[in-house]
């Protein structure tokens, strides 16, 4: 990974995806795991957004690490690099979690059938998937859920820490008069 383009170091130009991508990887995968209708119907989707997400920390903590070389050293920097380090073993899970927990509801889906009038329109109820399936099912979304709550909060956490290291105890204000 380059550490510059242009004159400007590539990590602070890509963590801008990322604090964006994670954060709403996270957000999708909930949503998904918790509605059944929208799984089957954005369940792909929200996967697609997790593995860019998934990409995309460790190009930014490669691109950190670039530039944490040409810097001189701090605990500040330090702290960040570690809270960055540890991101990739979050969304990483998140993302095989919700692939596994997509992946099982397609295949309760093809091995169900409708029940009910209206079948054509209603909500599939998933009546005959082996029952193993439901069980594995609830867990999956009880992971899902769990690393996307723990990816939130440390890219929070990994944000904090950068714009520490990097603007240390600088504190800014509006300006005054309208300017």
């Amino acid at each position: 990974m380059p550490t510059f383009l242009n004159g400007l170091p590539v990590h602070v130009l890509i963590v801008h995806a990322t604090v964006v991508a994670v954060p709403l990887a996270a957000l999708v995968a909930v949503i998904v795991a918790l509605v059944p209708r929208l799984r089957r119907r954005y369940g792909w989707a929200a996967v697609a957004v997790a593995a860019v997400a998934t990409v995309l920390v460790p190009m930014t903590t490669s691109a950190g690490e670039g530039l944490e070389s040409r810097m001189d050293h701090s605990a500040a920097i330090e702290r960040h690099a570690e809270l960055a380090d540890a991101m990739i073993w979050l969304v990483l899970p998140l993302l095989v979690a919700l692939a596994a927990l997509v992946a099982l509801d397609t295949y309760r889906l093809r091995n169900a059938r409708a029940e009910g009038p209206g079948t054509m329109t209603a909500e599939r109820r998933v009546v005959g998937a082996p029952a193993w399936t439901r069980f594995v099912s609830l867990a999956l979304i009880v992971v899902t859920v769990g690393f996307a709550v723990a990816s939130t909060v440390q890219i929070v956490r990994v944000g904090d820490a950068g714009s520490r290291a990097a603007w240390g105890d600088e504190q800014y204000t509006a300006p005054h008069g309208g300017e």
